[in-house]
């Protein structure tokens, strides 16, 4: 939508609505989708519907069989508190999300694979104890290293090598993009 005011150089494209959809990489169909308003109203304020509000909603349809892949917008203390016993996840990291893991962007870090224990904001505490939802949860941090010399870390609550090795994280992370080499870890 063009918003304009009375000054005509102040004119942009304002998005009105906001599209989510959980998508089954290997199988090529939607699980889920949504077309929601941008914003939402409550008490008459509006709140934006943000990428991972959306994703919650989408991961109620999601089991422990599953392992949903999600960009670097998504991970959170909250993402994964929320998700701790229902479903898997992998999503890949900003630098500044968890600065337990900031030492897996260096390339030459003797670390590639590590459990780390990370806490909940202060602000979130009293909210996760009142939901019985831990206030601490070991994640995995796996660092990957793409064929163009790209350092990523790749967060997850898959904490066995058992399950998903070390190797297998770059392959899986590249289907996030519709790479058709399809991973079959069975």
């Amino acid at each position: 939508m063009k918003v304009k005011c009375q000054i005509k150089d102040f004119a942009k494209d304002v998005s009105q609505g906001r599209v989510s959809c959980l998508f089954d990489v290997l199988n090529n169909i939607a699980i889920d989708s949504s077309i929601t308003n941008k914003n939402k109203s409550e008490d008459n304020d509006l709140i934006a519907y943000d990428e991972r509000t959306l994703a919650l909603q989408h991961l109620c349809d999601c089991t422990l069989d599953d392992l949903t892949i999600m960009d670097r917008g998504y991970p959170s203390f909250e993402l994964f508190a929320a998700v701790h016993n229902n479903t898997n996840i992998l999503c890949r990291l900003r630098r500044n999300i968890f600065s337990k893991a900031k030492s897996l962007f260096n390339a030459h870090s003797e670390r590639k694979d590590v459990i780390l224990e990370i806490n909940a904001p202060k602000y979130l505490k009293e909210e996760l104890r009142e939901n019985n939802i831990p206030t601490k949860m070991k994640i995995r941090f796996v660092q990957v290293i793409l064929d163009n010399g790209t350092v990523e870390v790749l967060a997850t609550n898959v904490l066995s090598n058992d399950k998903l090795k070390t190797s297998d994280f770059k392959e899986l992370y590249a289907l996030r993009w519709g790479n058709r080499n399809i991973f079959r870890p069975y």
